[in-house]
């Protein structure tokens, strides 16, 4: 034993890994691996660690040699492989001649390692046995089939050598010590002995015999024999079943198999499959290997047939099941047994029936049976449907299931009223600007059945082009739906009009009926706002004379619905009476029209006299609201002579800086008998407002007869010399005048102001500077 063993455990990342390690190699780089340090010699014993190990423990024995360490490679994480069971076990005897010879490892082997010189079967003569090797990777297990049977009573051992690798190149036993490391260990065969081939034999009844055989487990150099005696079972020789039969087996050198043929008989009998025994006995040679006693399975030929009767059922829906009749072409004197199992044919399990799956069963002598389908009824309306039946699995073999009733039809007939098809309301009503508008479509009840539908719009006011798009077509509702919708395209337009309806209808249903309501209405909701009324002109002018003036009104927009609004006249500068005739009324505007006109009379007289006006007025629109421009102004123009001219006496009026005042002559070109009035303005040319005169407006007013008005410009004086500067002056908006051609003029303010101290006839211009 190691007198002083040494535990040092140290990390490290060894070299020559796959390989026992060298005396004195420097182990010095570390890295995550655990190992034992033993004493540098010839040891016996292994440690063995799994791959997933870290640690392991085992014994080692073997002198101590001093200080030198060696580190065996078989305590690291990745041991040697070994083997971890044999077939057959060590020292096992009795194996059959035909065994396979099995090892199993502790690790993934390379399969190619496995050979005639690594892994091998010898007998006592030290005589290769040939065979076929076959690694299990899944298993880590070599498999070894002799090419031939083994002889019989014989000694063999199996040899395996370190030449046997796993994937990591380690040889079998791998230890610390190098050279080949021998696993062997030894069994012993059988000894020879007569068998029959199989178990059970069978034959069927027309067949007339049938060959039970015999074997021997090896070849003898001397003759054999062995005798062969049947027995009754279920089959009988005395009932002619077949032909009781004793005979004896000779197998001569080298002769490994015999057979014999035994009577079959051909009865018409139905009575199922039948057996007897054949058994071996008395061997000489040999022993009596197993089986020693074969059954002789009689296939009976002679058949009975299952089918439906009859094949074909109908039943109300509302009959809660429908009964299927079985029965056997003829009576059988044993049990019989048939599965009958139901499908779908247009009838669907768990909603039209209840799905069944079963077996009968035909006591001896019984040929009719039955069971029942469940059948659902619902309130769904339909039309009829069918439920498929099959039998199958005939037992024993002599049932057949008839090629003709081996399938059944059940047809369930519906009891269900026939749905109606109608609007899901009577009025429906979308947003003109809603794009469209959604119509439901209602089934009374599901139906199996695919129902359909035609629908189609039509003008009631909304009109189809404008209003909406008309639309027709079928609806169809699949099986089970209740429910369909279609849609009809809305036209937004920006006319604004009453809301408007369209008639919806629903015609020619199939697989349904119509109820009511059948018949609906689309309303379009109108979502334009209202035009506004109002003049087309703010003023509008007729001359005086007898005639009429003609009085526009107009809408924003066209409008889809009538629209009316009031119009009056009153007194302006014009009386009514003497000079118009009062007007008032109401105007209608049909759909789409946008103008509409009425007439104020203008009257004559003799008068000469300035344009007058009348008030005209819009009030109390309907499907309108008034625009802005809701009143306006008829000018009724004089046609009595010429109204007076009124202008400025001189297109230039002259004043000296000093004079202080400006006195400017305004005239009429002749007297009037009317008042007449004008409007003047003073504003700066050249001259300034503010230091050179003072700006001002105002109105100069003609009493009746007068013809001259006067308009003073205070003129302010200061003492900067400077040039001649003008004010401009301007008449406008005169009233019973017109405005003659020198409706506007110039006048000129004279500088008074001089320099001192230049000689005659000098003078200085200093530039005059405004802010």
């Amino acid at each position: 034993d190691i007198k002083t063993p040494i535990t040092d455990m140290g990390k490290f990342t060894p070299k020559n890994c796959g390989t026992s390690f060298i005396e004195d190699l420097a182990y010095d780089s570390f890295n995550n691996a655990t190992s034992m340090k033993t004493p540098a010699s010839k040891v016996t014993g292994l440690v063995v660690m799994a791959t997933d190990e870290v640690t392991s423990t085992g014994s080692i024995t073997g002198p101590v040699r001093g200080p030198k360490l060696v580190y065996a490679h078989n305590v690291m994480g990745d041991p040697s492989p070994v083997v971890t069971s044999r077939y057959p076990t060590p020292t096992a005897s009795g194996i059959a001649l035909t065994a396979v010879v099995t090892a199993t490892f502790s690790k993934h082997m390379v399969a190619a390692t496995f050979n005639q010189t690594t892994f091998a079967v010898e007998d006592e003569s030290n005589t290769l046995v040939p065979g076929a090797y076959d690694y299990d990777a899944g298993s880590r297990t070599i498999y070894f089939t002799p090419d031939a049977p083994l002889q019989a009573l014989m000694t063999y051992t199996v040899k395996l050598t370190n030449g046997i690798k796993d994937d990591s190149n380690q040889g079998l036993n791998q230890g610390f010590e190098a050279g080949p490391q021998v696993e062997e260990w030894s069994f012993r065969t059988e000894p020879p002995s007569v068998r029959f081939t199989e178990a059970s034999y069978s034959a069927n009844e027309l067949d007339g015999s049938v060959l039970v055989t015999a074997s021997l487990n090896s070849a003898l150099a001397v003759s054999t024999t062995v005798q062969v005696d049947t027995s009754d079972n279920t089959a009988t020789a005395g009932s002619g079943d077949y032909t009781a039969t004793s005979t004896t087996l000779t197998f001569n050198p080298g002769e490994m198999v015999k057979g014999v043929a035994i009577p079959i008989n051909n009865d018409a009998a139905l009575e199922g499959n039948e057996t007897f025994t054949v058994t071996l006995s008395s061997p000489t040679n040999v022993m009596l290997g197993e089986p020693s006693a074969a059954s002789v399975i009689i296939i009976d030929d002679d058949v009975t047939s299952v089918q439906f009767n009859p094949s074909s059922v109908t039943v109300n829906e509302d009959a809660g099941q429908a009964t299927l009749n079985v029965s056997l072409s003829k009576a059988a004197p044993f049990t019989v047994t048939v599965d009958y199992a139901s499908s779908d044919g247009t009838a669907v399990a768990g909603s039209d029936y209840t799905a069944v799956n079963n077996t009968l069963t035909f006591t001896p002598g019984v040929t009719s049976r039955s069971f029942t389908v469940p059948i659902i009824d619902d309130t769904a309306n339909e039309v009829a449907e069918t439920i498929n039946l099959a039998l199958s699995n005939a037992t024993p073999a002599s049932v057949t299931i008839s090629s003709l009733g081996g399938t059944a039809l059940v047809t369930v007939e519906d009891n269900d009223t026939t749905p109606t098809v109608k609007f899901s309301a009577s009025e429906y009503s979308v947003q003109e600007n809603g794009g469209s508008a959604e119509i439901t479509v209602l089934l009374s009840s599901s139906s199996a059945l695919p129902v359909t539908v035609q629908y189609a719009t039509s003008n009631g006011v909304a009109l189809a082009g404008s209003d909406y798009t008309a639309a027709s077509g079928t609806l169809t509702f699949a099986a089970g739906e209740t429910s369909k919708t279609f849609t009809v395209a809305i036209t937004n337009d920006s006319v604004d009009e009453t809301d408007e309806p369209l008639n919806l209808k629903l015609s020619s249903p199939q697989n349904a009926t119509l109820s009511t309501p059948n018949t609906a209405q689309l309303t379009i909701v109108d979502d334009d706002a209202a035009p506004t009324v109002q003049f087309s002109a703010p003023t509008f002018t007729r001359g005086e004379g007898g005639s009429e003036a003609t009085i526009e009104v107009t809408l924003s927009g066209p409008s889809g619905q009538l629209v009316s609004v009031d119009y009056a006249t009153s007194d302006g500068t014009a009386a009514a009476g003497s000079d118009y005739a009062s007007a008032s009324g109401t105007l209608l505007f049909s759909p789409g029209e946008t103008s509409q006109t009425f007439e104020v009379p203008v009257l004559e007289d003799t008068l000469v006299e300035a344009t007058e006006t009348v008030n005209l007025s819009l009030s109390a629109p309907s499907g309108a609201t008034l625009g802005t421009q809701s009143i306006a102004t008829l000018e009724i123009q004089d046609n009595d002579g010429a109204l007076p001219e009124v202008g400025f006496s001189s297109a230039n009026f002259t004043v000296n800086e000093a004079d202080g005042t400006a006195t400017v002559t305004v005239k009429l070109s002749e007297a009037s008998s009317f008042a007449v009035s004008v409007q003047y303005a003073i504003s700066a040319g050249t001259a300034g407002a503010g230091s050179d005169f003072v700006a001002s407006t105002g109105t100069l007013s003609f009493a009746a007869g007068e013809t001259s008005k006067t308009i003073s410009v205070p003129i302010i004086n200061d003492s900067e010399v400077e040039s001649a500067e003008t004010v401009l002056l301007a008449l406008s908006s005169p009233n019973n005048a017109v405005l003659g051609t020198q409706a506007s003029a110039t006048l000129t303010i004279n500088d008074d102001d001089t320099s001192g101290g230049e000689p005659t006839g000098a003078k200085t211009f200093l530039p005059l500077i405004r802010k």
